[in-house]
């Protein structure tokens, strides 16, 4: 199925600033996951982002607050932001498709990700947008949300993907993002 920013929404994950020392790979993480937020907002996709337990994990990191600008943020105890009312009823109306980014692959992304799939959505993993402690965390969650029917690809991939086309304001903005995500 191909994506379309059309009844796409995206779940900006639990980037705490207490956490990220421990990912595997933070540095690319966080650089791709910037980059595709900021495409994202260029797209005009709708984002919430989350936070893990804020009071003892604290916020999310200052480079992914920056990019994702003003956004609704809601503190969850719940691993799948399924279990979350107040996020789900955030999501605009008509939302088919959800892009997840964030950490962790096999916990927080994973487990929204089967909830998500169990209750119709078609569900987008940038596998360069999210990661765990672990090598091995993060690729036997992927393996698993790819197993329920996740479709996984690159942030570069789904940017294009939505764009759809090599012209035009959004695709200038969008191939200077990914120009910096080369340097």
């Amino acid at each position: 199925m191909r994506l379309t920013k059309n009844h796409t929404a995206a779940f900006i994950v639990d980037y705490q600033d207490k956490i990220l020392p421990a990912i595997y790979g933070k540095d690319e993480l966080l650089k791709n996951s910037t980059i595709l937020i900021r495409g994202l907002k260029a797209l005009e996709v709708p984002m919430i982002m989350t936070t893990q337990y804020a009071k003892g994990l604290g916020d999310n990191t200052q480079v992914i607050r920056d990019a994702a600008g003003e956004l609704p943020v809601f503190d969850k105890n719940y691993f799948s932001i399924m279990d979350v009312d107040e996020i789900m009823k955030a999501l605009p109306a008509g939302t088919q498709n959800i892009i997840l980014v964030g950490i962790e692959t096999h916990i927080c992304i994973q487990q929204t990700a089967i909830d998500l799939l169990a209750n119709g959505y078609q569900v987008y993993i940038p596998v360069d947008c999210v990661s765990a402690v672990s090598k091995e965390d993060h690729e036997t969650g992927l393996l698993r949300m790819r197993q329920e029917g996740a479709w996984m690809s690159t942030s570069e991939s789904l940017m294009m993907e939505m764009l759809r086309q090599a012209s035009g304001p959004v695709f200038k903005e969008i191939s200077n993002l990914l120009k910096e995500r080369r340097r």
